[in-house]
């Protein structure tokens, strides 16, 4: 698929909130405690843990993949301007 840097950077913008709210699913939410008495605690998961994980897993590699073929397409694009690189550089005197 072929899209534009700005559509692919809005994509890892989004995906990125994703990955968080997943994170935060799989580490925090993922199980139901239940307390009976002041001993006795049941775990039952809500999710199927290894579901969310490869959301999370899958959403780290496209995360990865724009990102990588965003600093590749800069790495190729060239830009004329007209500027003087010995004047930004130069001291004051």
């Amino acid at each position: 698929m072929q899209i534009t840097i700005n559509k692919a950077l809005t994509y890892t913008k989004a995906m990125k909130s994703r990955l968080a709210d997943l994170e935060k699913l799989r580490s925090e939410v993922a199980k139901k405690e239940t307390y009976f008495g002041n001993e006795n605690k049941q775990i039952e998961p809500q999710y199927d843990v290894k579901a969310v994980d490869k959301m999370v897993a899958e959403l780290q590699r496209m995360i990865f993949e724009i990102d990588s073929s965003v600093k590749e397409s800069n790495a190729k694009t060239e830009l004329d301007v007209a500027i003087d690189p010995e004047l930004i550089f130069k001291a004051i005197s």
